[in-house]
């Protein structure tokens, strides 16, 4: 007997974003301020090195939002990994953004590996229910912000 309800799966990267709350979380999010703070050999290294995708945490709550309310939408895996750069993009972006603040030097460290996820359905739940993917540049500055 099949349920009379389907469901949809949403399989986030590494979240980072802004923190919701006072308190610093002890999600991924804490891993790109360690890396912010100077910690070359933190765990988000580790993973940011050789090429990690990322989503902006405001990005993944509306993704879950979207999945929810969109009746075209049954019984997909969402993907959310739109932002595919590299470590040292990263690094290059807080040193715009934060000119007055010494940033590590960049890693040596192999291209961006290439993903085969099919992201078109979360995609088009993005841009039909919000204004799209938030830049990545912005994720990166407004997840440090308070360091």
């Amino acid at each position: 007997m099949q349920p009379h309800y389907t469901f949809n799966t949403v399989l986030p990267a590494m979240v980072f974003g802004p923190d919701f709350g006072p308190e610093r979380s002890a999600t991924t999010a804490a891993w790109l301020n360690e890396l912010f703070a100077g910690n070359r050999e933190g765990v988000a290294s580790a993973f940011l090195v050789h090429g990690t995708p990322f989503v902006d945490v405001r990005d993944i709550a509306g993704l879950h939002v979207a999945a929810l309310l969109d009746t075209r939408t049954e019984g997909q895996r969402l993907w959310g990994m739109p932002q595919k750069v590299g470590v040292n993009d990263i690094l290059a972006t807080w040193r715009t953004a934060f000119s007055d603040k010494t940033i590590i030097e960049d890693y040596t460290s192999a291209k961006q590996p290439r993903f085969l996820a099919d992201e078109s359905e979360s995609d088009r739940l993005i841009k039909g229910w919000q204004s799209g993917w938030t830049d990545w540049k912005k994720t990166v500055v407004d997840n440090v912000k308070t360091v």
